[in-house]
């Protein structure tokens, strides 16, 4: 099963997700706009429910489904 690893970047339409911290119910997650530029900036930081599915992890933002 896949798993949202600390640190790591996840893009779901156009939209940089990084995981900040986890636990076995929870993620940290910061969104993050111009991602990779010199204007980059983290917009906004939530904890989310991980939702498990059959063979990864999921996350829902709004209208965002981040899939590890």
């Amino acid at each position: 099963m896949k798993r949202f690893e600390i640190g790591k970047r996840y893009t779901e339409g156009g939209v940089t997700f990084e995981v900040i911290s986890r636990t076995a119910k929870t993620v940290k997650m910061a969104l993050i706009q111009h991602t990779g530029r010199a204007n980059e900036k983290v917009t906004s930081v939530k904890s989310k429910k991980i939702n498990n599915w059959e063979t990864e992890e999921v996350v829902f933002w709004n209208c965002y489904e981040i899939h590890a």
